[in-house]
């Protein structure tokens, strides 16, 4: 997924950085590969966040208040990965305080929020409230079509975006 999202976003910017566990592994649309733990050292650089992460030990809510502390005021945080990489209750802290841009949430810590594939938020979800999200359900590889029909979508989407905001640097 990560290579494909990545290739369809060098039309729009060369300055594409990936997040990876072997950061020797070579992508020809990829600036540069950092290691996790190097991710709070970058993320004020970033205008736009696609989280990708798989769940475990090392990405359990690696996204949480210091990483989103960091990250710019007018960034786009996008979590297409797993929800329990996210620490939910402080995004929403960070969302209402207007300290983030814009969010898309296609997957949802299943502890907290997630119900099933369509139902994929609580009623009672504040991710319901807020004006500058988008929600989702993570439909997965649904159709042969699925992901040339998402880049298509997604490129139209970051096509808008940038007539009205100049995008320099975009994290996976």
């Amino acid at each position: 997924i990560g290579k494909e999202l990545a290739k369809a976003l060098k039309h729009f910017t060369p300055n594409i950085f990936g997040i990876k566990k072997n950061v020797k592994t070579k992508d020809n649309y990829i600036k540069k590969i950092h290691n996790l733990f190097e991710m709070p050292k970058i993320i004020n650089k970033m205008d736009i966040i696609v989280n990708l992460l798989p769940d475990n030990k090392e990405t359990k809510q690696v996204f949480n208040k210091k990483i989103f502390k960091k990250m710019k005021k007018n960034c786009i945080f996008i979590n297409l990965g797993r929800g329990e990489t996210v620490n939910e209750k402080e995004l929403q802290y960070f969302i209402s305080q207007k300290k983030i841009g814009s969010v898309g949430l296609d997957v949802f810590d299943r502890e907290t929020n997630y119900i099933n594939v369509y139902q994929p938020l609580k009623k009672t979800s504040k991710f319901l409230n807020f004006e500058n999200i988008i929600i989702t359900p993570h439909v997965a590889n649904i159709t042969n079509t699925y992901w040339k029909k998402q880049i298509e979508l997604f490129s139209n989407n970051i096509e808008k975006f940038k007539k009205n905001k100049k995008m320099q640097n975009i994290l996976y």
